[in-house]
C-alpha cells in the first residue's frame, strides 16, 4: 500500500483518485469483501492521515484478524486525536 500511496501523491489528479479509492473501499465492504476494503482503506488512511481514516482501517484489520496491524492503525489514529474516547476504547480492545 505504501508504494500506491506514494504514487497517488505524485499524480495531478490526487484528490479525484482518493475519492475513487474511498468509493471502491465502501463498495467492497458493502459487497461483503472486507479484505479488499481493508487494503484500499489502508492506502486512503496513508493519504488522508486523519484519525477517522486510520480508525476505519484499524476496524477492518480487527475484523479480518490482522490484530497487529489494527493496533498500529489505532495508535496512528490516537496520535492524531489522543483524547478520543472511541479510539481509546477501540485500542484497549485490541491491547487486551
Amino acid at each position: 500500500p505504501k508504494h500506491i500511496a506514494d504514487h497517488v501523491r505524485k499524480t495531478p489528479e490526487k484528490d479525484e483518485t482518493i475519492k475513487i479509492l474511498e468509493y471502491l473501499a465502501d463498495r467492497s465492504y458493502k459487497a461483503g469483501r472486507p479484505r479488499i476494503s481493508r487494503d484500499i482503506n489502508h492506502v486512503v488512511a496513508m493519504l488522508k492521515d486523519s484519525a477517522a481514516y486510520w480508525n476505519n482501517y484499524a476496524f477492518l484489520c480487527r475484523e479480518t484478524g490482522f490484530y497487529k496491524e489494527s493496533l498500529s492503525a489505532y495508535e496512528n489514529a490516537l496520535s492524531l486525536e489522543p483524547e478520543s474516547p472511541q479510539l481509546l476504547n477501540d485500542c484497549a480492545v485490541i491491547r487486551r
